[in-house]
């Protein structure tokens, strides 16, 4: 569960998945998480009535299931977040390349002055 959780904040963030909420997760009984609805993805999130959305997504049940905040669980899911994130910094420039070739594909998330923005 612990690097299911590492693994989804990470890959959260870097692909910019909105509407990420308990009922868009599920738990298999080996403590892995399967994800399910990417209608919002890129950047683009649900409307919301003037709610701040956080750039990485983990919510308090997340938490409370690693341990809560003062926790080893929860302090293994810091290490963990911030290794992936090192470790991903190596690659930036295949995922930057990878998602320069989405410029073109139709997804209406991804315009293309904002990519160009990404790139420059």
């Amino acid at each position: 569960y612990l690097l299911s959780c590492a693994g989804y904040a990470v890959a959260t963030y870097l692909l910019a998945i909105g509407d990420r909420h308990l009922e868009n997760l599920m738990l298999i009984r080996n403590g892995k998480m399967w994800h399910l609805d990417f209608g919002y993805i890129l950047g683009k999130n649900p409307p919301k009535k003037g709610v701040w959305v956080p750039p990485i997504r983990i919510n308090k049940p997340m938490v409370l299931g690693l341990g809560g905040m003062s926790s080893p669980g929860y302090r293994e899911f810091v290490s963990k977040t911030i290794d992936a994130f090192l470790y991903l910094r190596n690659y930036r420039n295949l995922i930057m390349n990878l998602m320069a070739l989405m410029i073109d594909s139709s997804i209406e998330n991804m315009p293309k002055n904002e990519a160009e923005k990404l790139l420059s």
